[in-house]
């Protein structure tokens, strides 16, 4: 489990940021998997900023990928953004160049 590992929520009018910040393996997949839950069903775009991973544990992804929500409301709204982003996310989601 990594003890280094948050996420930063920020709500800007119609969109969820979600900032990962330490260490992200099997545990941190699942925070994610739960703040996509619990992701107001109002936000047009969530974006998941992954410039501040520290580092990133294969195990992570699987869980992730095996794991996130197959709601229609949260998975079309995913955007990746920074470089761990294409390794978090599943191979049909955006990502972003920011």
């Amino acid at each position: 489990m990594a003890i280094n590992f948050r996420i930063i929520r920020q709500k800007e009018k119609d969109k969820l940021h979600l900032r990962l910040q330490g260490d992200f393996d099997g545990s941190s997949a699942l925070e994610l998997v739960n703040a996509l839950k619990d992701a107001p069903d109002s936000a047009d775009a969530i974006y998941i900023h992954t410039q501040d991973i520290a580092s990133m544990l294969p195990f992570g992804r699987e869980v992730f990928i095996n794991t996130y929500p197959d709601y229609k409301r949260v998975c079309g709204k995913m955007v990746f953004t920074g470089d761990w982003g294409s390794h978090i996310a599943p191979k049909n989601k955006k990502k972003a160049l920011h």
